[in-house]
């Protein structure tokens, strides 16, 4: 049976609000749970610190130059003649 627009338009919105509010729930709660623990078990802030840090420092190091092929002179152009 065909909705009228206006129950389709409910159904959209209706829709749209479950998934917004799930994935306000999910991010909360996973926001919640990082935080819990970083407060039980202190080590985890020092294990995230040194994971970020390793992460800029190997982003940030230098490379040790490498050696590249020197250019070669071009070789003179030679006419070639049409027969």
């Amino acid at each position: 049976m065909p909705m009228s627009m206006k129950e389709l338009d409910q159904t959209y919105r209706r829709t749209y609000r479950r998934l917004i509010t799930g994935v306000f729930i999910l991010y909360g709660t996973s926001l919640l749970m990082v935080f819990s623990l970083l407060v039980i078990n202190p080590k985890v802030s020092t294990w995230m610190s040194q994971a970020a840090q390793s992460t800029f420092v190997t982003a940030s190091a230098p490379t040790a130059p490498t050696s590249l092929p020197l250019a070669q002179p071009a070789r003179p152009m030679q006419p070639v003649k049409a027969e």
